[in-house]
């Protein structure tokens, strides 16, 4: 198994922020767009050559994009209005793009704010339009050109109501129904999950191309009430072959701002993963 982690949780230049990931022992990285471009629409060779060199210099894979959206941006894959669906996956293409010029091959739709049911559309409505958004010929095309997987990531309430669970994400890709569309799935979220999170990576498996260690306390994966031993097990058992990678929820939680030390965030996280895992680690840790 390798683990990466995703750069937005640093302060720091791309250079700094890989080198240090790659010296806890991590293998890899996922790279939020606005932290080297301003635009994925206007991102240019120089920009995604940077992060692509910076990552080869740490000897780090770039895994892909874990976010699409800020909150503020006026995009959304079920809006009633045309003219915004046809934008949105204008820029779902972009990230996907992107994601190719830097070298990674997933990219994870979150983004509650661009797929929250709109005000007075019927949630089937609303469903309607987002499959159509994710199924549009040219947003597959640029998958299968650029051989990135995009993944709907189910997030649990109160943070969206579209896509809560992992059996809407599965039926939601199932009605895309390509292979370049997929599942991603976080420990932080599995814990409301109604059946146990076993049977959830089961069902979730075929479709399961990328997972988020996370848990309860948003502090990384040690710390809260999911325990990660079943999971380990089940990924195993389920052959999963993606990278598991550390994506923390502390700067989401409550109305406190997040003022966790990144760095002892990442240090445990990647210890608790070698451990749980049983991996011993081709990185030196610090």
């Amino acid at each position: 198994m390798q683990f990466a982690m995703c750069n937005e949780h640093y302060d720091r230049p791309l250079s700094e922020t890989f080198d240090r990931l790659a010296a806890l022992g991590y293998d890899g990285v996922e790279v939020t767009p606005w932290t080297f471009t301003d635009s994925v629409r206007t991102v240019d060779d120089g920009e995604t050559a940077a992060v692509r060199k910076a990552a080869a210099s740490a000897g780090l894979d770039v895994v892909g994009i874990p976010r699409v959206f800020r909150a503020g941006d006026d995009e959304h894959i079920g809006s009633p209005d045309p003219a915004v669906r046809d934008r949105t996956v204008d820029a779902l293409r972009a990230t996907v793009e992107c994601c190719a010029a830097i070298g990674g091959d997933i990219v994870v739709f979150g983004s509650p704010n661009q797929r929250s049911v709109p005000e007075g559309v019927d949630e089937a409505v609303a469903w309607e339009h987002a499959v159509a958004s994710f199924s549009d010929p040219d947003l597959l095309e640029t998958l299968r050109e650029t051989g990135v997987t995009l993944c709907m990531e189910p997030l649990s309430p109160p943070h969206t109501d579209f896509v809560t669970t992992a059996d809407e994400a599965i039926a939601f890709a199932e009605a895309v129904d390509h292979p370049n569309v997929g599942v991603c799935l976080d420990g932080y979220h599995l814990a409301a999950e109604a059946d146990p999170i076993p049977d959830v990576l089961r069902r979730a498996a075929p479709h399961l191309a990328h997972f988020h260690a996370d848990n309860t306390e948003g502090r990384g994966p040690r710390h809260g009430t999911v325990d990660y031993g079943p999971i380990v097990e089940t990924l195993r058992a389920v052959d999963y072959e993606g990278y598991v990678s550390l994506e923390v929820h502390a700067d989401i939680l409550g109305d406190e701002p997040f003022t966790l030390d990144t760095d002892e965030i990442a240090r445990d996280s990647i210890a608790f993963l070698r451990e749980t895992f049983g991996a011993d680690g081709s990185r030196p840790k610090v």
